[in-house]
């Protein structure tokens, strides 16, 4: 058993909680420690006025040693056990262990290597500056590996906010403004009330598509109930509201119910009404209250505007998704305006399409083509596939003159599976026909054609085919129009 996250659990409890303890860690492999005494790794051991008190040979668990420090020490045993322990206005050393018990209130934690000393500077101003309403936290890099799985982060420095089942990652500038704003976003009120006014407000000179979810209600309790938890959870994704302002039920033409003496029997559906404003239309969600998943997708799949502007905030949602994007590599803004009156076109009528629609600032992003995408030329269009893990290209050469027609042919190849990919996909593929083949149709007679380069192959008396050409791995018989059945090996 590893006893060095428990002891670092112990310590970090001891820091917090101001004991007049210190923790010391002795490396037998560097000290001679049977000078001391110790004949047996791992030993626990408290000293007292300079002099050895007590000793715990062998391994442990956290309750284990935490009565023996209990035993002889004096402290109290319920400082050890509960949510992890905050100072307000400090930060806070955290061990891997603390991350077992649960956080209490807003948090905001710094994964620091020894190059993030400027970063740990403006944390420590902003715990002064949020005392008593955010808790900072910081833990080393080296000491966080199972900590980085158990919250989905990346490796190397990180800063990490955490409220209420939040766990969401900061990628702006590290300075006092940048931070400073994360800190207001992860303690802002969640699900607030919307009047006409601040509705106005709020999609005035907002991009085309960009999304505004509304909860209408009747009932305010029942919509807490259903809601107040999603809008906390997307507060750093979308704006979630609720309204029962008759003004906003008359524009939008939602008319929540409320019983009566004559119709006291009202469904829930009638009361609370889930919505979402796109390009000044309001889509109702098709689900009932009670189909959480569905509401929860619906949410993800709307909350895209029609056109998203890559960002290191988005990225993940994007390429980690569940939709094909259809996305624009480009400097200097050129071809998105047309992008985006071609998602708006698609986009027409409906929350949301089968396709997300993206555009990526080469500028921003240097190293993207160069590194997956290398032998294509820029400004270009591509289709990834998060599921694959794949984009999909052909050759081009875009123009404002027929954009629209050149980006739905490209979703169409896509589709048909006609398109080149990267990387470059070379498995090996069995062939078979879906009907028998006639005896006078021999092997060595059948020619097929490769669907991503049209190159014809024979196939010759083989038992495998791939396209000599690109390596592309299905083909369809170039003169028949009965389809081929292929199984992968």
């Amino acid at each position: 058993m590893r006893i060095e996250p428990v002891i670092d659990e112990i310590d970090s409890i001891l820091e917090r909680n101001n004991a007049d303890v210190l923790v010391r860690y002795v490396d037998c492999d560097v000290c001679d420690c049977k000078k001391s005494g110790v004949k047996t790794v791992p030993t626990l051991e408290i000293h007292e006025n300079g002099a050895s008190k007590d000793r715990f040979v062998g391994s442990a668990g956290f309750r284990e040693y935490v009565q023996f420090i209990v035993r002889n020490t004096g402290l109290g045993e319920k400082m050890f056990y509960g949510n992890v322990k905050s100072v307000p206005g400090k930060v806070v050393r955290l061990k891997e262990l603390d991350f077992e018990d649960g956080f209490s209130g807003p948090w905001i934690v710094l994964f620091y290597s020894n190059q993030d000393e400027e970063t740990r500077q403006v944390l420590a101003k902003l715990a002064e500056t949020y005392r008593n309403k955010i808790s900072f936290g910081e833990m080393d890099t080296k000491r966080s590996e199972r900590v980085r799985v158990r919250v989905n982060i990346a490796d190397g420095p990180t800063v990490l906010g955490m409220y209420k089942g939040i766990f969401v990652t900061y990628t702006g500038k590290r300075d006092t403004d940048g931070l400073g704003d994360f800190a207001e976003k992860l303690i802002e009120p969640s699900f607030q009330p919307i009047d006409i006014a601040r509705f106005k407000r709020e999609v005035e000179g907002q991009r085309q598509g960009t999304p505004v979810f509304i909860v209408f209600y009747s009932d305010l309790s029942l919509a807490n109930d259903y809601f107040k938890q999603i809008a906390h959870e997307y507060k750093f994704r979308a704006r979630i509201y609720k309204t029962n302002d008759e003004f906003l039920f008359k524009k939008a033409g939602v008319w929540p119910k409320t019983p009566t003496e004559k119709d006291s029997h009202v469904l829930d559906e009638d009361k609370v009404i889930l919505t979402v404003y796109k390009d000044k239309v309001f889509h109702r969600c098709p689900y009932k209250l009670h189909d959480f998943r569905r509401i929860a997708d619906w949410i993800f799949q709307s909350h895209f505007p029609h056109l998203i502007r890559i960002t290191t905030e988005n990225f993940a949602s994007v390429f980690y998704g569940l939709k094909p994007v259809l996305l624009l590599l480009t400097r200097n803004e050129e071809f998105v305006a047309d992008l985006e009156r071609v998602s708006a076109a698609q986009h027409l009528g409906m929350p949301y399409t089968d396709y997300l629609f993206g555009t990526i600032d080469l500028d921003t992003f240097p190293l993207f083509m160069t590194r997956l995408l290398p032998k294509l030329h820029q400004p270009v269009m591509v289709v990834y596939d998060p599921l694959k893990q794949l984009f999909h290209y052909k050759n081009m050469v875009l123009s404002s003159i027929g954009f629209e027609d050149t980006a739905i042919s490209l979703l169409k190849d896509f589709e048909k599976g006609r398109l080149s990919t990267y990387p470059t996909t070379r498995h090996t593929v069995v062939w078979q026909p879906l009907t028998p083949m006639e005896e006078s149709e021999a092997k060595d007679q059948v020619q097929y054609q490769c669907m991503d380069c049209y190159e014809t192959v024979d196939v010759g008396d083989k038992s495998t085919i791939r396209c000599n050409n690109c390596g592309y791995r299905i083909f369809t018989k170039r003169r028949s129009k009965k389809p081929l059945q292929f199984e992968a090996r």
